[in-house]
């Protein structure tokens, strides 16, 4: 399943940080939840950044958005907060 979500990632443009951070959290049919701060700079757009993501978010060096780069998804961010299993 860790494969999945790599692609899901990619498709959705997030930095491979995040994306590692986010399999990290789910290694061994385990899901950690994210922590506050994630929770709340993540926004409930579907996205979950790493540590250091949010660290830029909430030191004002880049915006969530800023951080979504080669989007292969056809919906716009943020509003993908549904997770996408099509091709």
């Amino acid at each position: 399943m860790c494969q999945k979500w790599k692609q899901y990632g990619k498709r959705f443009g997030y930095p491979q940080c995040c994306i590692n951070a986010f399999v990290n959290r789910c290694k061994n049919n385990q899901y950690i939840e994210p922590t506050r701060i994630q929770m709340r700079i993540g926004n409930h757009t579907g996205f979950i950044p790493c540590s250091y993501c949010c660290w830029k978010v909430l030191t004002n060096q880049c915006k969530l958005e800023d951080l979504i780069e080669n989007r292969r998804e056809r919906n716009i961010f943020p509003n993908d907060n549904i997770i996408y299993y099509g091709n």
